[in-house]
């Protein structure tokens, strides 16, 4: 278990039990030392009176007191006024709201945190990154920390922060950057062209450290995937962290609702071990950065989290999966 504590946010006003999400915190109370869950009134209610949750969960009721924030209702305006854009407003107003809510709770006292987001399953591989965490304030996937070398494969801030690790300095540094986005829209339109996310501001705090402006220390938790279990942020693609997958058609359920216009998922191979830990089949040699090896069977490389993303993603976990993290869990609690 590692010495540290995670953070995890979950709003759903429809009253719908989650599978997904009770699976996410049982993962994550094996990893963490503690984990603070903060969900709506109706899932407090549920966990704890039915006390169904590992002692080092601590739970948290999001109280509506705190979806009224003066931020939030500024971005709530912007959204009326079509100055920014969403696939889904409610959605970003609450990944939004986790980064506030977390301020509010003066990080549960805690000076670093892991935030994962509720479809992100985290297994023991993740404890091999600890040792690299000393005095980083942020961490994560696909995170630029070298300075510019040519342009980067995609906008810094298309980083999903389904898993990330950071300090209360850089923290204060995102609420900061959210103050001024929020600010700028409404006097000169968005600066983005595409859709508003949650991650605009955590790309002003990578970039003002890549030029000079913070002292914050940033860490690519992608450059260390060739030595460490991967850290995953998209299980429906076939291409991650420098690294090639072996790719494999998983098939949906006859009658299941998908976006697609296949029958199946084109994802990555994952496999669970006999001790019920979760492999990825990868196409590469173990030097990430190498050529496509040729004539030799894939290799497994460890998956430290697996980020089930999207409605796809989800459903895969739980028509193909399921069996395999269940035997896992029963394992380990």
């Amino acid at each position: 278990m590692m010495d540290k504590s995670a953070y995890l946010y979950f709003y759903d006003d429809k009253n719908e039990y989650s599978h997904i999400l009770h699976l996410s915190v049982l993962c994550a109370s094996k990893v963490f030392k503690k984990l603070y869950l903060c969900v709506s009134q109706s899932y407090f209610i549920y966990y704890s009176s039915n006390r169904l949750l590992p002692e080092n969960v601590e739970i948290y009721c999001i109280t509506s007191e705190s979806l009224c924030s003066p931020l939030l209702a500024r971005l709530e305006n912007l959204y009326k006024l079509d100055k920014i854009r969403s696939n889904c407003p409610p959605v970003e107003k609450h990944c939004i709201n986790r980064w506030l809510f977390l301020q509010e709770k003066n990080l549960f006292n805690e000076s670093t945190l892991f935030g994962i987001d509720w479809d992100t399953l985290v297994f023991p591989g993740l404890s091999d990154y600890q040792q690299h965490l000393t005095d980083i304030d942020l961490a994560a996937t696909n995170l630029m920390t070298l300075g510019w070398n040519g342009a980067p494969a995609e906008p810094i801030w298309s980083l999903c922060p389904n898993l990330i690790y950071f300090s209360d300095s850089s923290l204060r540094s995102y609420i900061h950057y959210l103050e001024k986005y929020i600010s700028y829209t409404e006097a000169n339109g968005s600066i983005v062209a595409d859709l508003f996310c949650d991650m605009q501001p955590w790309s002003s705090v990578i970039s003002s450290s890549l030029v000079g402006r913070t002292d914050l220390k940033l860490l690519d938790l992608n450059q260390l995937a060739p030595d460490l279990p991967l850290v995953d942020h998209n299980v429906r693609v076939t291409t991650d962290c420098g690294l090639n997958f072996k790719e494999m058609h998983y098939y949906f359920q006859q009658g299941t609702h998908t976006y697609l216009t296949t029958p199946y998922l084109l994802a990555k191979h994952i496999v669970f071990s006999e001790e019920s830990r979760p492999y990825f089949v990868l196409k590469t040699s173990s030097n990430s950065r190498g050529p496509l090896t040729i004539g030799r069977p894939p290799q497994l490389h460890e998956a430290a989290a697996i980020h089930f993303s999207g409605v796809e993603g989800k459903l895969l976990l739980l028509q193909t999966f399921i069996t395999d993290i269940t035997c896992y869990l029963s394992s380990h609690l």
